[in-house]
This record gives structure tokens, sequence and C-alpha cells, in this order.
């Protein structure tokens, strides 16, 4: 997945990502098991440099 924007404010204030481009991005893979019990596993990153491996679990039964 991918995902940008940009923050426009005429005003800076205390936000550091004012008039700034912004993106994100990941990989994910969704596991479907029996009864509708889904596995997600993503990893994922954006501009500041943070990033990290997400798991979720839900069951639709």
């Amino acid at each position: 997945f991918v995902n940008s924007g940009y923050v426009y404010k005429t005003s800076r204030g205390e936000n550091n990502l004012t008039n700034r481009f912004i993106y994100s991005g990941g990989i994910g893979l969704d596991v479907v098991t029996y009864n509708d019990f889904v596995i997600k596993i993503e990893w994922s990153f954006n501009r500041l440099g943070e990033n990290g491996l997400y798991l979720h679990q839900r069951n639709d039964f």
C-alpha cells in the first residue's frame, strides 16, 4: 500500500508536518482460515523514518 498527502496551513504553529509532503507505505499478508478467522501481518514505514511490524487478528464468524 501507499498513502500520501500534503498538509497546508498559513500559520506554522507547533506542528512540524505543516506545509510538507507526507507519505507512508508498506506491504501486508492476510491469512484467512476456517470460519473466516483472519490474521494480518503488515510492515509499514513513513516519512519520519518510523517503521514497524504489525499483527492483527479478526473473526467475522
